[in-house]
């Protein structure tokens, strides 16, 4: 019994011994409530760190200092991608700490561009968090360390050394946090390939761009220039994901680049819907439906680009929420054309599958489930690539099928045009050829009627001298006979006085015929240009020949005829190298409209009893330095402001049927224009007519 009370106590003992080392145990294996320590990030290679990996994470309200999180430095936990949210108002600040240490230099962190508002690095030093740098779409560039496409610090750490950092994200777009650490050899690489990879996607559609829009301006067709303005916003939507824009552009104000990212976006979306819709010929009329549904798409682009331009909380995100459902009208848009047998359709949708893929990598992307990696992050880019080669395609394929169309249409109408353009043909031919006969009768005939005018003109300005020397010549025939009666009386005085009077007759005989031996050669000369050679002309003896010329045509066609005439000639005029004959030509067409006009006026006011009118024409010649100028002024009834562009078109004429041709000043419109000159007319109605003709030198 002793023995069994002995045994019974000790093993009481045994059991409270048991159950206290049991209790002390558990109290000892509770969880701790000590702050929990980031793991040090050991560089030692050129190799990336992900920070995610080694850092703690608090969440704050917006607005706290470094002091009053430093002050919760228990607060901190391990990183959670759970515990990031979306926050484009940026009501949220995330606090990120995490230690380096490193035996290479220099270091760097990157955050691929995310439009983050804010990003402040601190490096902890004695318990103080000093700025190292900051970054974000928010800050100004002189901020920051270095303007580049996504937020690169220098972490300022030199080889051997450690350094604890605090890193400050605010307004989180993507559910994402792939901040990296990495060697300045390692970036270099990185960018490297990164540049290489997106230059030559962004290459090829840029090719695709401008390949269309000259396409475009070619065959003018409303797709190819869609095509190029959607995808010239796509590539600016892509550079402002990946931060290309971010890295090249500098506004005033940064909070441009948050802006500007808001806008493209729906503006792409605009260009997208509009490219289909004409595309796959969606019209107002026959698909009313589908019309209506798309105009209230793009009045909510519309809206959303308003919005983001002025900032309007929430509605500046519309088209956010808009993509998946213009998506999905836009495929189902190309698979009803498919169905109606719209070939091209199938094209169409093929190039959006690729798209829409890259749009679900994206959206995971976003909410984090997908981590950060280079195809990931250019997901977009690489759709849009694929996408572009596809539509390409497409529409190749739509102009093709369309261009096929139009030919057989084309075979049919020609073959039932071909035998009535074979009757018409015989027709026009016969017309033709009668129009070309009459055409040179014509012409013949004003070549007629102005050498019937040539020929009375000279024949007129010829007579005068001619009559003068048979005047003269009769009176030395008097006078003649009367000296022979002085000679037998003898009285010298007498006989020297009927000398001196013959002499006087002889010098006036003489000089007359000399006159119209000027005349004769003047002429001669005029008809060797008919060779068409240019030479050396005095264009002022030219003028003044045909002015006189057309007068005296004039006047000796109408003998009541009567006007005045002035010559105005610059005598520093240099000699002028045109065909003579040619030019001669064109200004008796000229002078001859202008006595012409002058005649006619005159016969109106006799008739309305105006003594007062004088005819008058006005023939100047002028040196321009590089050019001549002749001027025909009339005072004639002038030119209605309805005819003036008719009065040098082939067989137009005002005068009465029987009174000319019409091809005077369009013979003399080509002869100027071939030498090199112009002519021109400036004429009030009533008030006369002024013909410029501008020759070079």
């Amino acid at each position: 019994m002793i023995l069994n009370s002995l045994l019974f106590i000790e093993n009481q003992k045994r059991g409270f011994l048991i159950l206290t080392l049991v209790l002390l145990s558990f109290l000892t294996i509770q969880p701790s409530t000590a702050q929990e320590v980031a793991k040090q990030i050991n560089v030692q290679n050129h190799e990336i760190h992900w920070v995610r990996d080694y850092a703690l994470m608090l969440k704050t309200p917006t607005g706290l200092t470094t002091i009053d999180v430093l002050q919760r430095n228990e607060d901190f936990r391990k990183f959670d991608m759970g515990q990031i949210e979306i926050d484009p108002d940026g009501a949220i600040d995330y606090w990120f700490l995490f230690r380096i240490e490193s035996d290479i230099s220099p270091l760097f962190l990157s955050l691929p561009h995310l439009f983050f508002a804010e990003i402040e690095l601190f490096k902890i030093v004695d318990n103080q968090a000093l700025l190292v740098s900051k970054g974000g779409s928010d800050i100004f560039d002189e901020l920051k360390y270095l303007k580049y496409p996504g937020e690169l610090f220098d972490l300022e750490l030199q080889r051997g050394e450690s350094a604890t950092y605090l890193l400050k994200l605010n307004r989180v777009l993507y559910k994402t946090f792939s901040a990296r650490v990495f060697s300045g050899r390692k970036l270099i690489s990185l960018q490297q390939k990164s540049f290489t990879a997106e230059g030559i996607l962004l290459g090829i559609i840029l090719g695709v761009i401008i390949y269309h829009f000259l396409i475009y301006i070619r065959l003018k067709e409303r797709e190819y220039l869609l095509l190029s303005i959607y995808m010239l916003f796509l590539i600016a939507l892509i550079a402002s994901i990946s931060g290309a824009t971010y890295g090249v552009l500098t506004f005033p104000d940064p909070k441009w680049h948050y802006k500007s990212f808001n806008i493209i976006g729906p503006l792409t979306s605009i260009f997208s819907l509009w490219f289909s819709i004409v595309f796959l010929e969606i019209h107002k009329g026959k698909n009313s439906g589908f019309w209506k549904i798309y105009m209230v798409f793009q009045a909510l682009y519309i809206f959303a680009v308003i919005c983001s331009l002025f900032s309007v909380p929430i509605f500046e995100r519309t088209s956010y929420f808009l993509s998946a459902p213009t998506s999905i009208f836009l495929l189902y848009l190309g698979f009803r054309r498919y169905k109606e047998g719209f070939k091209p359709a199938a094209i169409y949708l093929a190039a959006y599958i690729p798209a829409s893929i890259s749009v679900i990598i994206l959206t995971l992307y976003i909410y984090g489930l997908l981590e950060y990696y280079w195809v990931i992050h250019n997901s977009l880019l690489i759709g849009v690539v694929l996408q572009a080669v596809f539509f390409s395609l497409a529409v190749a394929t739509k102009i093709r099928i369309l261009k096929d169309e139009k030919e057989s249409i084309l075979k049919a109408e020609n073959i039932n045009l071909e035998d009535k353009v074979r009757m018409r043909t015989r027709d026009l031919e016969k017309s033709l050829n009668d129009l070309k006969a009459m055409q040179k009768q014509l012409i013949q005939s004003e070549k007629m009627a102005s050498l019937g005018e040539l020929t009375a003109g000279i024949a007129h300005e010829i007579q005068n001298p001619l009559n003068f020397v048979n005047n003269f010549s009769e009176l030395n025939k008097e006078l003649f006979e009367e000296l022979k009666e002085v000679i037998g009386t003898g009285d010298m005085d007498e006989i020297k006085l009927i000398v001196s009077d013959i002499e006087l007759n002889d010098s006036k005989i003489n000089e007359h015929g000399k006159r119209a031996e000027t005349i004769v050669k003047g002429m001669l000369a005029h008809s060797r240009g008919n060779s068409g050679e240019k030479e050396l002309t005095n264009l002022n003896s030219l003028v003044d020949e045909c002015v006189r010329l057309a007068y005296h045509r004039l006047h000796a066609k109408d003998k009541t005829f009567n006007a005045e005439y002035k010559i105005e000639l610059d005598y520093s005029l240099p000699k002028v190298n045109i065909i003579a004959s040619d030019i001669g030509r064109v200004l008796l067409n000229l002078m001859n409209n202008a006595f012409y006009a002058t005649a006619e006026r005159s016969r109106s006011t006799a008739k309305d009893g105006k003594p007062d009118y004088m005819p008058l024409v006005i023939v100047s010649t002028k040196n321009l330095n590089q050019h001549v100028e002749i001027r025909v002024q009339d005072n004639g009834n002038g030119i209605p402001d309805s005819i003036k562009e008719k009065i040098f078109q082939p067989f137009f004429t005002t005068k009465p049927t029987g009174s000319g041709t019409g091809l005077g000043l369009s013979l003399s419109y080509d002869i100027v224009t071939a030498h090199g000159g112009e002519i021109s007319v400036q004429s009030t109605e009533g008030n006369g007519t002024e013909l410029i003709v501008t020759l070079p030198i």
